[in-house]
């Protein structure tokens, strides 16, 4: 195995001569060309192979923690913008369920209600397209978990989302702030 040259040079270089003829550097049992520990060894000069391996291992170990720095560099500074690509994903998706009407308003009531106090009237805001489809699927049977409530159509509520009035205030079950909640976590996650 022939051994590898890594020269470090700190200027630019100006220009690239292509030379056929090369002489050996050296074979692996002790010659070097290359700086080890800041000190120049001459071309064909032996060296120790232990201090070789050792000052190899240290430089390897260095370029590792440098990788290591960059890669966590790169993450954290993308966060933010993963984070919102990951929701404008979420949002296409759930506008396109909600377009399909591909979710169930009851089960978004029962989720929404388990936050209010049972013995409380509240009343109950739905898009006017949500409230006929959950009446025509409860039928006549009114919910035990509805008896204190009164639903109304309420055009300004969005498809899939509703608003609960209760006498100590508003309980709102809005796609874009569960969005929001969600790309807060996200980004707070690093």
């Amino acid at each position: 195995m022939s051994p590898t040259l890594t020269v470090n040079i700190s200027t630019p270089i100006q220009s690239v001569n292509m030379v056929d003829d090369l002489p050996e550097i050296g074979d692996f049992s002790g010659e070097v060309s290359q700086s080890l520990s800041g000190s120049e060894v001459p071309l064909g000069a032996p060296i120790d192979q232990s201090s070789y391996f050792a000052n190899t291992n240290a430089a390897l170990g260095r370029a590792v923690s440098e990788l290591q720095a960059l890669r966590n560099e790169v993450f954290s500074s993308h966060a933010e913008q993963i984070a919102k690509l990951s929701v404008q994903i979420a949002r296409r998706i759930l506008q396109k369920d909600i377009e399909d009407k591909k979710y169930d308003i009851e089960n978004i009531l029962e989720k929404v209600l388990k936050t209010v106090p049972s013995q409380q009237d509240i009343v109950i805001h739905l898009n006017p397209d949500d409230l006929a489809r959950y009446n025509q699927a409860i039928g006549d049977e009114k919910p035990v978990f509805l008896s204190h409530a009164k639903m109304i159509g309420d055009p300004s509520v969005g498809c899939s989302e509703c608003i609960v009035e209760t006498d100590k205030g508003l309980i709102e079950y809005l796609i874009d702030e569960h969005l929001m909640q969600i790309e807060n976590a996200l980004k707070n996650k690093e």
